[in-house]
């Protein structure tokens, strides 16, 4: 290998005897070459994920590294090429049950990614319930590359992320928790600054992140209400009922005049208890 030129070496004498020093970097290159190795960072590339989620599909056990932990820290993590193509021609195979589906029924695997991780559920995971059958497949784009050709059935997703939730005992991220209240996530988060609305900090993942739960969630709506949500129900504008409520001296909890949110919430006791038949008297009617 010295003399074909695949390896580097430095020939030293040594009294009556010759040493050999052959090159680390050329023994890593050449190993590199004969293993197909490849790096944390192409092996991302071939599966058209980013660099930062590419950890949980080892974690997962799909794809192992060859060099060991204390190698890793020294220099990058490699991987085997074949490896990587494995997994891909794996996942990819799987198309038996979603076929017969409507294209409206599915999401692209960078979606269910995006929808998945708001409920602790990784890459990795994705994978595996995809290996196991219990996320359908349904078809390969042809204008995406990698693992974001898969095509999801959304109901599959749907499940898994309800099996999640109901094993986390009810407790929403920010953004779900934005969806069950119908609200937009910057609104949830300044809320939750206000301690309007109750949360706690969780572990998910390697993570800590803001959590709230459903009680905390109906409490909230039983005690406040939304300007928007009053000023529907009287066909109006949020600002028309925020001054027609200040005559009444009602003024609201948060909101852009109070603390700086965009959304104004208001104590629904005291609105339930204000005579506003003279203001909106044809909706009140209605």
């Amino acid at each position: 290998m010295i003399e074909s030129g695949d390896l580097i070496a430095n020939e030293r004498s040594m009294g009556t005897r010759r040493m050999i020093l052959v090159d680390k970097n050329s023994l890593a290159a050449y190993n590199s070459s004969r293993l197909k190795l490849i790096n944390m960072k192409e092996a991302a590339y071939i599966l058209g994920v980013s660099k930062k989620p590419f950890p949980h599909i080892m974690s997962a056990g799909l794809i192992s590294p060859i060099n060991s932990l204390r190698q890793r820290k020294n220099g990058p993590v490699l991987l085997r090429r074949d490896d990587v193509d494995q997994l891909f021609v794996c996942v990819t195979r799987i198309l038996k049950k979603g076929s017969g589906r409507g294209k409206s029924s599915g999401i692209t695997f960078r979606q269910a990614v995006r929808e998945a991780s708001f409920h602790g559920i990784n890459t990795g995971d994705i994978l595996k319930q995809i290996l196991s059958g219990e996320l359908t497949v349904m078809s390969l784009s042809t204008n995406e590359i990698g693992l974001n050709k898969l095509c999801i059935f959304c109901e599959d997703l749907r499940r898994l992320i309800a099996s999640k939730e109901s094993r986390n005992n009810g407790e929403f991220s920010i953004p779900k928790a934005a969806m069950v209240m119908n609200i937009k996530q910057e609104v949830v988060y300044e809320l939750v600054r206000s301690k309007l609305l109750g949360s706690k900090k969780k572990k998910i993942g390697a993570k800590q992140k803001q959590v709230v739960s459903n009680e905390q969630i109906e409490l909230f709506q039983k005690l406040y209400i939304s300007a928007t949500e009053l000023a529907s129900s009287l066909n109006s504008s949020s600002t028309h009922i925020v001054r027609v409520l200040a005559k009444y001296k009602i003024y609201p909890a948060t909101g852009s005049t109070i603390d700086g949110a965009r959304k104004y919430f208001f104590l629904r006791c005291a609105v339930d208890k204000a005579d506003l038949s003279n203001d909106f008297p044809t909706r009140l009617a209605a």
